[in-house]
């Protein structure tokens, strides 16, 4: 049997060193073990995380807050205003969705050269900007990538390490979906560019002028250093324009060195000038029309971000915008010393119904006369401009023609109770009135007889049909007085009633957009946009006008002799070319108007205040006809300026026949001249000649008629005028010598029948009713009796209440001073064998 040796025990310092061995590969073992739990959890974090990410809806939500803005342009692509994007920035997006060469390139040069390379999240740049931030002890790069960047603008959040956390998250998701080209595409379309720029695209336009597939490699690297410090680089300062072509040019070398662009091409894009556009201004002449625009902004249904509407390229031309504003405004210079204050200008092609001219008042910013206040769609009286419409539903529902006698003469209509006792605006009567004649002196009797024999609630129903909604209250409301400015409407109302005429009947809709263009570029129709912004469309298949019917009032409204006497020759009003043209003026010149139309546009000028006082003698013709007149002369020149003017053209199927001037039927041979007139085929005049105008045999001795058998040496043929017996106060004002009516007892004529004579009292009317006003002397407070006859008499009694009042010669008028009551009037002959009806008034 073997005895075991006994151990000798170790030194000292090999047990120590044993001892720290195990210690050692205690610890590695621990390590190894710690790293294989850390790389464990990290693939299991990195597992969850890419299944987070892949199960992660895409936040279509961001995407839905538009950064689109709206820009408006003029006809011919100036720019008029930019409507913000409810985030209150300026934005437009790429074109069709394609990224320009150029600006890929430096955009990638200076944001993210390793886009097409990470998931959406660089870790080697975040490692770098780890390193670099703690050897320099404070931050100085972030290592955002491009889909970190649109994150941050999509849902900006504090600048905190767990921001960054969050903003990495979701680049990786938006990366997933959006695929590296997508991200490029929506960070170039939301990236800031300043001056509350959004978008490279917009950034382009505003700095360059110009689309940004049109961007030079130096000018797409300018607009690349931009978003870095979109304020502190300004390119409208000079400091800050020179900061960011630094900055361009780092971006240049870097693309160069990253193999992006060659030397030859970094050499061309440094020697590229950068010159900045000056900043767009809105046009301070149209923003009574851009405003209209943008409070009534709705684009139709729910659109998604690129088919939104972004350029509306609208049917004003600025440069006549600015030319009537400025006529506008020389012309209140000149008249307000007399009560003028504001005033309006509007301009239509009435051929397509295009707004060339929105002018809402003088000045947007008067604050003495509100000119913030677009007068164009306020509701005023419109004096006389309405009568060529009455004037018309009264030919085209009565048959009245141009030559349709009509008496202006003192007349006075009941109504609501009361009589209702006009008078024109020079207080004056012009007795016998042709349409045409009654038309173009704007006489208020006449166009008040035409409207009461047409009907007023019909009447009203028609102009609706016109487009004067503004017309919303009943007969009742508006009364006769419909005719000379009772009613409300507006300037624009005015504008498309007057087009009509022009148009030959067919109804208008305002046309205020050319073309559009869509957030990608495309274009868009504009027609079905905002088709109420200034006027209801009108029904195209059931017209209120005839053709024929306009074509004649456009005849009467161009004809300078029809103004006569009313209006002077070779004043504003006429034209070296057919313009069609009214004037107006509201009761105690609160209101002036003038309305035209020439063979091409509609020209509509409002001149008043914002607090309708009363103007000094400011009438139609001396307020807005000058203004016309240059508004008119300017957008000639404008529209269409190689074609000549054209006449109005004639109303189809009808025929000119020679009239009497003042008769108004076929002139007969002992009228002193005559007139042209349209006619309807089937019209039928009411005589076969004149019958005003006579050559009659009298008898020289004593001027009474000769008899058949009278001696020719006795024997005078004088003309004489004849009127009807309405016209007996207007012939007597002229002194007009009267016709004789009876034979001459030295020559009798065998065998005459005398003519019954019958009376009747013109005025007053029966029940008419009038308030005494005590502060007027009983002397002054009179009302006219006035009777005609059929058969002159010597002279005519006027009996109150059965007592004799007075007795009068041809043409039988009196004065009678009011007394309280119920009074009878009867109007007799001398010998009583003759009297009128009676007629009762009723006076308190």
């Amino acid at each position: 049997m073997r005895l075991k040796q006994p151990l000798i025990p170790l030194p000292k310092e090999q047990a120590q060193e044993r001892k720290r061995s195990r210690r050692r590969s205690q610890l590695h073992k621990w390590a190894l073990q710690f790293v294989q739990l850390a790389v464990g959890l990290w693939l299991m974090a990195m597992m969850l995380l890419q299944s987070a990410i892949w199960t992660e809806p895409f936040p279509h939500d961001l995407f839905q807050k538009s950064t689109l803005s709206l820009v408006l342009q003029d006809r011919d692509g100036a720019f008029l205003f930019e409507k913000p994007s409810p985030n209150g920035r300026f934005g437009n997006w790429l074109p069709q969705g394609r990224i320009p060469r150029h600006v890929r390139i430096t955009t990638l040069a200076a944001e993210d050269h390793r886009l097409y390379e990470h998931p959406g999240v660089d870790i080697k740049a975040i490692a770098r900007a780890v390193w670099g931030n703690w050897v320099q002890g404070f931050r100085r790069s972030g290592a955002s990538t491009l889909a970190m960047q649109l994150i941050r603008q999509l849902h900006p959040r504090p600048r905190t390490y767990r921001s960054k956390v969050i903003e990495m998250y979701w680049a990786l998701v938006l990366q997933l979906h959006l695929k590296p080209e997508g991200v490029l595409r929506e960070y170039l379309n939301r990236a800031p560019y300043g001056n509350r720029v959004q978008g490279i695209h917009r950034a382009s336009l505003l700095y360059f002028d110009r689309p940004a597939a049109d961007l030079s490699l130096g000018q797409a690297a300018f607009l690349a250093a931009l978003p870095w410090g979109p304020s502190y680089l300004n390119p409208f300062h000079k400091s800050g324009r020179r900061r960011a072509w630094s900055r361009a040019v780092r971006i240049l070398q870097r693309a160069q060195q990253l193999g992006m662009i060659s030397r030859q091409e970094h050499k061309e894009a440094l020697q590229d000038p950068i010159k900045i556009e000056s900043k767009p201004q809105r046009s301070l002449s149209s923003i009574h029309f851009t405003q209209r625009i943008q409070h009534n902004w709705r684009q139709r249904g729910k659109r998604r971000p690129e088919q939104r509407i972004t350029t509306l390229r609208t049917t004003l031309d600025l440069h006549l915008q600015k030319k009537a504003q400025a006529t506008l405004r020389k012309k209140l210079r000149e008249v307000r010393s007399f009560g003028a204050g504001t005033g309006a200008v509007v301009v239509v092609d009435h051929r397509t119904g295009d707004i060339l001219t929105y002018v809402g008042s003088h000045s947007y910013f008067s604050k003495k006369e509100h000119g913030a206040i677009d007068y164009i769609q306020v509701k005023q009286s419109p004096g006389s401009t309405l009568k060529p419409f009455v004037y018309a539903h009264a030919m085209q529902r009565l048959g009245y023609t141009g030559s349709t006698l009509i008496a202006d003469v003192a007349t006075g209509f009941l109504w609501r109770h009361g009589s209702y006792n006009p008078q024109n605006d020079d207080s004056r009567f012009l007795g016998p009135l042709r349409l045409r004649v009654a038309l173009g002196n704007s006489r208020n009797i006449p166009a008040l007889k035409a409207l009461a024999a047409v009907g007023v609630s019909r009447t009203i129903r028609w102009l609706r049909g016109l487009g004067l909604r503004s017309l919303n209250r009943d007969a009742e409301h508006y009364g006769l007085g419909l005719a000379i400015g009772s009613a409300e409407v507006r300037l624009m109302e005015l504008v498309r009633a007057y087009a009509i005429l022009a148009r030959g009947g067919k109804p208008l809709t305002f046309r205020w957009a050319l073309a559009a263009r869509d957030s990608l570029g495309r274009p868009r129709n504009p027609s079905r946009l905002l088709p109420h912004l200034f006027g209801h469309p009108l029904p195209e298949e059931s017209p209120s006008l005839k053709p024929q019917i306009a074509r004649v009032m456009a005849d009467i409204l161009s004809d300078p002799m029809a103004r006569i006497p009313s209006f002077s020759r070779y004043n504003s009003l006429e034209y070296r070319y057919p313009v069609a043209i009214k004037t107006g003026s509201s009761q105690g010149y609160r209101n002036a108007w003038t309305m035209a139309f020439s063979d091409r546009v509609v020209v509509g000028c409002w001149i008043g205040s914002h607090d309708r006082r009363s103007m000094v003698g400011i009438s139609g013709t001396k307020g807005c006809g000058p203004v016309v007149k240059a508004v008119m002369k300017e957008a000639m020149k404008r529209v269409e300026p190689h074609r000549p003017p054209q006449t109005f053209p004639a109303p189809e199927g009808w025929t000119q026949q020679h009239v009497c001037p003042l008769s108004g039927q076929p002139a007969g041979e002992h009228c002193p001249g005559s007139v042209e007139e349209w006619f309807p085929p089937d019209h039928k005049h009411k005589h076969a000649t004149c019958p005003f105008h006579r050559r009659l045999r009298v008898d020289r001795r004593n001027g009474l008629l000769a008899g058949p058998h009278c001696p020719l040496p006795h024997v005078a043929r004088l003309p004489f005028v004849s009127v009807p017996p309405r016209y007996s106060s207007w012939a007597a004002s002229l002194r007009m010598p009267q016709a004789p009516t009876s034979y001459s007892p030295l020559c009798p004529s065998q065998g005459s029948k005398q003519v019954a004579s019958t009376l009747r009292i013109r005025t007053p009317l029966n029940n008419a009713r009038y308030l005494m006003d005590p502060t007027v002397p009983k002397a002054f407070s009179t009302i006219a009796l006035q009777a005609e006859t059929q058969q002159p008499l010597q002279q005519v009694v006027w009996f109150r209440n059965g007592e004799p009042v007075g007795q009068t010669p041809w043409p039988y008028t009196m004065r009678w001073a009011l007394e309280r009551g119920t009074h009878r009037f009867v109007a007799a002959s001398p010998d009583g064998q003759v009297r009128s009806k009676p007629v009762v008034i009723h006076v308190k």
